[in-house]
């Protein structure tokens, strides 16, 4: 039955994955999901890359803004790109097959995980399911529109977002981060043998997360802080499971020890070349409700509606749960530190754009789920109780639930990347030097010079930059010089080694074959030049 019911799920989650894109009639590759359409682009951008130039360029310039060190996690693109070259499919058919190979397998390392906790195999799987159906009221309000995924409005302040539709899908590095974290903390918990070799190798996982996923390596830190500082005040946690203090100290000194050459190349390695970063306020009590997140309909409700009906009963169930006796130290050990991440995602924004603090709450929620489910499980283990216990996971499964069949049923499309695009990336990737060629292109989103060829670019779209923290504003005043042709541009053209220029016919103004500028290509209204050097 255990296995029915998980195969089910992961049957669920994939052919929801396999619907949120394809390719229409006229080969547009078109995406069914607003998010996939928003994220996908700048993981294109990261496979093509390592695809097309291997991974010598991951020691140099970041592809999407030239000039500064690349420090983005990539280790999950990497393995994307094998995919793609070993089996010989274009990078969206690598990304999507690997999306769902790892989906699949998510339900299963779930309810391994959550039974390694000490869960009982009913609440495993009841743990699983309020993870993977987390929603909200979103499905019982009238107001909110059918024409759109209800719990991703953001004008109506329906901003907590279901994990596996709007996270785990689109971001890839996330979805691998999670199977990597699940996968290790369940052999820590199962190991057996206490050698030094396994101890090492699963320490060495857990600090490879720092290059798959940063918030993810950032949970399994504060998990094993949460671990020892438990040990050291309830002495049953070490009978338990046979971990005491000093072993817990070791191993995530092992840890930490093992991370440092990772992070340093992360948040670190800048060679002297920096830009400055963009401000923003790190302090932002509320999330979503904090008034600079400009979401008026969040800011108008009180802290408990907003999160009532954001998350539905999911957080009075872990509450609840939490008074039920039966349980492990594990299990308060995972729901402390999701209590904890919970908190520090409503006070610290630790990027600029405030939702990406969801990528802890995924963890979050992910921690406080056995919690939950032993709230539910309560009304189970009772004949009389039963029929309240099924109601309960019904109305908070529910709203989750009618989001999947909502891009099951395909009800939302947007054009990815048009024919044109494809057949325009094959004919540059003929003529060009080579895949390393510097190339200067308008910043538009899901442009297929950075998706689809590989080759670095002068800069990228903004949204890839702000997010990381970096000041685009200047370059693009260079780049909007270059395009008009403004007494600055020659200087500009003399200063950076771009090699080729891409434009649309409405950027075109001033780039014209002659003295700069050599025409390669005009197709439809895209046109490539080639950079003419003086010397």
């Amino acid at each position: 039955m255990k296995w029915a019911i998980l195969s089910l799920v992961s049957i669920l989650i994939c052919a929801t994955c396999w619907q949120m894109i394809d390719w229409d009639a006229n080969g547009n590759l078109i995406a069914h999901s607003y998010s996939v359409w928003g994220d996908w682009s700048a993981h294109f951008t990261f496979i093509s890359a390592i695809r097309e130039r291997g991974i010598g360029w991951i020691s140099g310039d970041n592809p999407l803004f030239f000039g500064i060190p690349f420090q983005y996690p990539f280790l999950s693109h990497l393995i994307t790109a094998a995919f793609s070259l070993f089996t010989g499919t274009n990078v969206i058919q690598a990304t999507l097959y690997s999306s769902l190979l790892l989906l699949f397998a998510l339900p299963f390392m779930m309810n391994r995980f959550f039974q390694s906790l000490g869960l009982s195999t009913r609440q495993s799987i009841l743990s699983t399911l309020l993870f993977l159906f987390i929603g909200g009221f979103q499905a019982f309000d009238s107001n909110l529109s059918s024409s759109d995924a209800l719990t991703n409005q953001f004008k109506s302040g329906s901003v907590f977002t279901q994990f596996i539709l709007f996270e785990l899908i689109p971001q890839r590095a996330f979805l691998f981060g999670l199977i990597l974290f699940l996968f290790g903390f369940t052999a820590l918990i199962r190991r057996k043998s206490s050698s030094q070799s396994s101890a090492i190798l699963i320490a060495f996982l857990f600090a490879l997360l720092s290059w798959t996923h940063l918030h993810s390596w950032m949970a399994m830190a504060l998990l094993l802080l949460v671990a020892f500082i438990y040990s050291l005040f309830f002495n049953r946690f070490a009978s338990e499971r046979k971990y005491d203090q000093l072993k817990i100290l070791k191993f995530g000194g092992l840890v930490a020890l093992l991370s440092m050459p990772f992070l340093y190349f992360l948040l670190f390695r800048s060679g002297g070349r920096t830009v400055q970063g963009v401000n923003w306020s790190v302090w932002f009590p509320g999330w979503a409700q904090n008034p600079n997140s400009g979401l008026a309909e969040a800011i108008d409700m009180n802290f408990v509606q907003f999160w009532i009906y954001n998350t539905g009963l999911f957080l009075p169930l872990v509450i609840f749960g939490a008074k039920v006796k039966a349980r492990s130290s594990l299990i308060d050990i995972s729901a402390i530190t999701g209590v904890i991440l919970f908190v520090f995602s409503l006070l610290f924004n630790i990027q600029p754009y405030f939702y990406d603090n969801l990528k802890l709450m995924t963890y979050s929620f992910l921690f406080m789920s056995p919690m939950a489910a032993l709230g539910i499980d309560y009304f189970f283990k009772s004949k009389k109780l039963i029929v309240i216990g099924i109601a309960l996971f019904l109305i908070q499964t529910y709203t989750a639930g009618h989001d999947y069949w909502f891009y099951l049923s395909q009800n939302q499309s947007t054009v990815f990347l048009a024919k044109q695009d494809f057949e325009l990336a094959q004919k540059f990737k003929e003529l060009r030097r080579s895949p390393d060629s510097l190339v200067l292109v308008a910043p538009y989103h899901n442009h297929w010079v950075t998706t689809l060829t590989g080759n670095p670019v002068f800069m990228g779209y903004p949204g890839w930059l702000w997010t990381w923290g970096i000041n685009y504003r200047s370059r693009e005043n260079e780049i909007s010089e270059i395009l008009s042709g403004g007494p600055m541009s020659e200087s500009l053209l003399e200063k950076y080694p771009i090699e080729y220029v891409v434009v649309h016919d409405h950027d075109k103004k001033a780039i014209q074959e002659g003295k700069r500028f050599k025409s390669l290509i005009d197709y439809g209204p895209w046109h490539i030049f080639e950079v003419i050097r003086s010397n």
